[in-house]
């Protein structure tokens, strides 16, 4: 008759009928921790809901052997004594509460930059078209025109001055 361990790898911490952890290794092993079995015998993970099942070997009801769950991303390990008439055993890991940060990231669609650059965005091509009109001018036409008085005056003063010179 082929016989199963079976049970649940718990948080203590969460409250819920869903408090299993995910991939803590359950196995049989010696006194001191030795695995005695290789996969897929003697040795499994936990499900999402925390649950595992092992088969039992045959030579488990003559002899003393351990159940022994790891924690997943910790060295922390439990055993319990297999008893071959209670095949239903559950670990208890002692949980850590950690709090949750939420971070929210916010993400403008080149269809909206577009718009906020008074373009038109099209789809197909995925271009931002800006219509000239639209666009002002960054050339000021004002400084421009002063500065080129200016240096009209000087060169013109100057071609002056030097002819009446030579007279």
């Amino acid at each position: 008759m082929v016989k199963y361990l079976e049970g649940k790898v718990r948080d203590s911490k969460i409250i819920s009928e869903s408090n299993g952890i995910f991939g803590s290794q359950v196995y049989i092993g010696d006194k001191e921790g030795n695995k005695l079995y290789t996969p897929p015998n003697g040795i499994t993970l936990s499900d999402t809901e925390g649950n595992y099942k092992l088969l039992l070997p045959p030579e488990m009801v003559r002899t003393n052997r351990y159940l022994w769950s790891k924690k997943p991303n910790t060295s922390d390990v439990q055993n319990i004594l297999i008893d071959v008439n209670k095949l239903n055993n559950d670990f208890v890991w002692e949980g850590k509460t950690q709090n949750l940060q939420e971070t929210v990231v916010l993400v403008k669609t080149p269809e909206t930059k577009c718009k906020e650059k008074g373009g038109r965005y099209v789809k197909k091509t995925k271009l931002c078209l800006i219509d000239k009109d639209n666009i002002e001018s960054s050339f000021n036409w004002q400084k421009t025109l002063i500065i080129g008085s200016i240096i009209f005056i000087v060169v013109g003063g100057t071609i002056l001055y030097v002819k009446s010179r030579k007279n």
